[in-house]
């Protein structure tokens, strides 16, 4: 009889230790079904004082950046990078993102070391010393290029910093569809 018992006890311990598949399978759903569906933009920057960081979109094909479709960010100041996240709210599908790096006049000036698009599974990231492939330069910013640290430098242009902008050029808005229509 003792022998019996402790025959059923060790099978039941060994069924009962054994990997279910299909709960396997259903821990496998769980984390594809954590993919964010928002398209998000992510910015890896410093600045030298407190501000806040903007994404605009639009979803036309145009360049008729509102206020209504703008993200806001914060940065703290510091003198190691931060990641701004902007995360577009669901359902919207941006065509042109424009950037804005600041509102603080006091601003000396930021550093943006890289900036990644993502979409579902999709991701596209680029060098800060990249930015000018994907944005639109503008005269009325100061910037540099620092090859070395594959970064870009914005700077005060004159006594107070005024918030440099840039807009999307084809290269960005190639990107940004080739992200929303990727499997």
């Amino acid at each position: 009889m003792k022998n019996i018992f402790l025959a059923v006890i060790t099978l039941l311990l060994f069924v009962s230790c054994k990997e279910d598949p299909k709960k396997q399978e259903t821990e496998e759903v769980a984390v594809e079904e954590q993919i964010n569906p928002n398209f998000i933009v992510e910015v890896f920057a410093y600045a030298s004082q407190k501000d806040d960081f903007a994404l605009y979109f639009t979803e036309d094909n145009t360049i008729e950046f509102k206020p209504e479709q703008a993200i806001w960010c914060g940065i703290e100041a510091a003198k190691a990078g931060q990641r701004v996240y902007f995360e577009v709210p669901e359902e919207r599908l941006p065509t042109h993102l424009r950037l804005d790096f600041g509102l603080n006049k006091a601003q000396d000036s930021v550093i943006i070391e890289k900036i990644k698009l993502n979409y579902l599974k999709n991701s596209f990231e680029f060098k800060g010393s990249e930015f000018f492939k994907y944005f639109n330069q503008e005269a009325s910013f100061k910037t540099r290029i620092d090859d070395k640290n594959g970064s870009l430098v914005l700077y005060k242009n004159g006594n107070e910093y005024k918030t440099p902008f840039f807009y999307p050029n084809d290269s960005l808005v190639k990107q940004v569809k080739t992200l929303l229509t990727a499997k």
